[in-house]
């Protein structure tokens, strides 16, 4: 990710966050502590945690393809989207 691009998501997370309330109590599901032992494995004999740790950023492309019968022209595309997603700067 290009780092203008990457720095217009954490100023849009910095001004969302102004109007957060981040001393608000987190909403209680039924099942808790169900669902804690599942996701940590209990009784199948090791512990797995479901929940991601650190910082997840979510990104969607859309992408219009031309229409075309040749499929180098696919290749070519989804190879230059692979080196400028995928590729670190």
């Amino acid at each position: 990710m290009k780092k203008p691009t990457l720095e217009y998501y954490v100023n849009t997370f910095k001004t969302l966050s102004e109007f957060a309330d981040f001393g608000a109590p987190l909403l209680e599901r039924e099942g808790k502590e169900e669902e804690k032992e599942e996701a940590k494995g209990v009784g199948k004999g090791r512990a797995v945690s479901q929940e991601p740790e650190g910082i997840i950023i979510n990104l969607n492309v859309q992408i219009t393809l031309p229409i075309t019968n040749d499929a180098k022209v696919y290749e070519s595309i989804f190879k230059a989207i692979k080196e400028q997603l995928y590729t670190r700067s």
